[in-house]
């Protein structure tokens, strides 16, 4: 233990400087021994006082850690510590005195910081006691809350205690608490308190940490005396977090149940990110939740959310720039079908406008899927309460290019058509979306299109093109009006939504100038009114373009056999086969005309497939072979049956003048009996 009697030696400083000679000497001899004595005294006793007047219990002595304070030295009387008799003397150290039981009183606190420190030495002990237990700190008024002070509050044990009407009473403080003194605060807090307090302890939604401090309240609302995991929250649950939903994590929002997400008040607060990644949950939800959902969210953000869905920019740039990178691609798709740019580029083009937003979406976000109850829900709600049809813009079309096929078509014609087009060309993403309409719908928009861009005669190659599919919505006069020199643009697909009759509204003038890849969709029943009209050069152009009868890829006579192969897709080992089924039958050769998945086949047939892919063949015959239609069917049968297949459609026609009558004759009753065919097959497909 260190000495320091200063105040011995200054008394012996003063008593040297008044005192004679001789005197000095003798007094000198006294005060050492006196210094001994003290010095002795010190080492002796430690902390213990040895002052009459300060005399502690007999035999208690402070252990040699404690820190005993600054000691004062009387000579012949001893040595004095300045905490000497509080620590050596229970009976003189008050309970809540840090300066001798602080080690006590820290164990009352999560951590005690100097600033508590030197505020609880200003607080009286009536709130001082109220500190110390949970029990206790039950009895506080808010009134001697905010006296205490809520640094002292936050690191304070005794907090277990605290009730939700406390809190509620505490709020303002609490709200402006920092993440560290939160979490500090929540380690002890009862979680049944703050669930019932929470709306109440909402902050400023725009401060930086509140996306910290909403972790730290879930993780304790998640407890079951609070509202339990977030699968099992409620809607009053939700609505509790007010505008800090905004913040909150979007694979915690996907964990809550349809019915609470649904009914919260707070779904205003969503950002347009949280409900881009809620999508999916959206699409999925009953129709009475979503209609509840598209009630209490900001539809803009909605529709900003929906920019990710779209075909180009996945939201990362704004509608104006969409709309400018939607033409682009439509004339850059449409010029290259038209042969006026070089695929490559064109297709060059486009790759570039499509990654123009940067990075990917999310491999969650490629998938999301709604169902079309949900997408019609989506839309009419759009249609009645955010703006009425005749007002959209081309940016909401594109926005919503996604659901408008679900759009009923008495509100298609309710829109603007010249919102429908983007310069000389229907709306790209639009356009894109065909292929997924009703025909009913896919008409309706057909409709708007000849309205903004007038009559079919006046169509140029790039317009049919950018059109797509909506050419399948004509009628059989517009579609004879299409100029023989702009058909090139006449899409494969297109030809595919089109009927049999639509197909025979097209002349041989018209058949030879269409692309290939296109022709090959002329086939199975679409032969048949071309049969029967007993217009050859029709035909004969339909099958082979330019070419004359009997040069390689046009043959005399032809059987198209199409098959459906359930949830797999052709390939060139399963044509060999079938070529090895033919082998036997007198043909020229086999030829594969489509090979088309089911979301490419035509909207009524792709419903009733079931995931099917169908697959035309072209079964060539030379004039003289004796091979007929049925020996064609048989083997087909045979050779689609090994596959997991069935035949669904078989058409026979002769390009040559001396059977055509024959032909002509039994086109009628192919055809109504290729229908029923095909009906039938798809009724079986619907039952599976």
């Amino acid at each position: 233990l260190r000495l320091r009697c200063t105040g011995a030696v200054q008394f012996a400083r003063r008593l040297l400087s008044i005192m004679p000679m001789s005197s000095m000497v003798l007094a000198g001899l006294a005060i050492t021994a006196g210094l001994l004595h003290v010095q002795a005294q010190c080492v002796e006793t430690q902390c213990k006082s040895k002052l009459d007047m300060l005399a502690c219990d007999a035999g208690f002595d402070v252990t040699a850690e404690e820190d005993c304070g600054d000691e004062t030295c009387v000579p012949f009387l001893g040595c004095s510590y300045a905490k000497a008799k509080k620590l050596c003397c229970p009976s003189n150290c008050h309970w809540s005195d840090l300066s001798c039981n602080k080690g006590i009183l820290e164990g009352y606190f999560v951590h005690l910081s100097n600033y508590s420190e030197a505020r609880w030495t200003l607080l009286p002990d009536s709130l001082r006691e109220k500190l110390t237990t949970a029990e206790k700190f039950a009895n506080f008024t808010v009134n001697e809350l905010k006296d205490v002070g809520v640094d002292i509050l936050v690191e304070a044990k005794a907090v277990a205690g605290m009730t939700a009407v406390q809190l509620q009473g505490m709020s303002d403080e609490i709200r402006g608490i920092n993440t560290s003194q939160l979490q500090s605060f929540l380690q002890n807090l009862s979680p049944s308190s703050l669930a019932e307090a929470m709306p109440f302890l909402v902050g400023d939604c725009e401060d930086e940490s509140i996306a910290e401090k909403l972790e730290l309240y879930s993780t304790v609302l998640q407890r079951e005396s609070a509202w339990g995991q977030f699968d099992d929250w409620s809607a009053a649950n939700l609505s509790a977090l007010q505008c800090m939903i905004g913040v909150m994590p979007t694979t915690n929002l996907l964990k809550m149940a349809d019915e609470a997400l649904a009914q919260s008040g707070n779904l205003v607060d969503l950002s347009s990110q949280q409900l881009k990644e809620l999508s999916s949950k959206f699409g999925s939800m009953s129709v009475t939740n979503l209609e509840q959902t598209l009630q209490n969210i900001n539809f803009t953000r909605l529709q900003e959310s929906l920019l990710f869905q779209a075909s180009f920019c996945r939201g990362r740039i704004a509608a104006d720039t969409l709309l400018t990178q939607s033409q682009h691609a439509a004339e850059a798709f449409a010029e290259s079908i038209c042969g006026r740019r070089a695929v490559t580029a064109a297709e060059s083009e486009v790759e570039a406008i499509e990654a123009a937003c940067g990075e990917e979406l999310p491999a969650e976000m490629k998938a999301v899927q709604w169902g079309k109850q949900q997408a019609r829900a989506l839309m009419e709600h759009a249609a009645n309460q955010v703006s009425p049809l005749n007002e959209w813009s081309s940016e909401i079309i594109t926005v919503m290019s996604i659901f408008l096929p679900e759009l009923e078509p008495d509100n298609i014609t309710l829109l603007n058509s010249s919102a429908l087009i983007l310069g000389d060309y229907l709306n790209y993403d639009l356009a894109g979306k065909v292929g997924a309409m009703d025909p009913a719908v896919r008409d309706a928009y057909t409709a708007k299109l000849k309205e903004a861009v007038g009559n079919t005669n006046g169509w140029s190659c790039e317009q049919i093109a950018s059109a797509k599919e909506l050419v399948a919505g004509l009628n059989v006069s517009d579609i004879a009006q299409l100029a023989v020199s702009e058909i090139r643009g006449l899409l494969p697909s297109a030809v595919t939504a089109m009927t049999p009759l639509q197909t025979a509204a097209l002349t041989a003038e018209h058949f030879k100038v269409l692309s290939e890849e296109a022709r090959a969709r002329v086939t199975g029943l679409k032969l048949a009114p071309l049969m029967e009209s007993g217009n050859l050069e029709q035909l004969v152009a339909a099958v082979c373009g330019n070419l004359t009868v009997g040069e390689a890829g046009c043959p005399p006579r032809l059987v198209d056999v199409v098959m459906a192969f359930p949830h797999q897709n052709w390939n060139p080992t399963q044509q060999v086969l079938f070529q090895n089924y033919f082998s036997e039958l007198d043909t020229i050769g086999v030829r594969t005309m489509s090979v088309l998945a089911a979301d490419e086949l035509p909207t009524a047939a792709r419903r009733l497939a079931g995931g099917s892919s169908w697959v035309t063949l072209r079964v060539e015959l030379a004039s003289d072979s004796l091979t007929t239609a049925a020996e064609v069917r048989e083997e087909a049968e045979q050779g689609a049956g090994a596959e997991g297949g069935s035949v669904i459609e078989i058409q026979s026609a002769e390009l040559s003048r001396r059977h055509l009558e024959k032909d002509t004759m039994s086109a009628a009753v192919s055809l109504r009996a290729s229908s029923l065919v095909v009906i039938l097959f798809m009724a079986c497909m619907t039952l599976m």
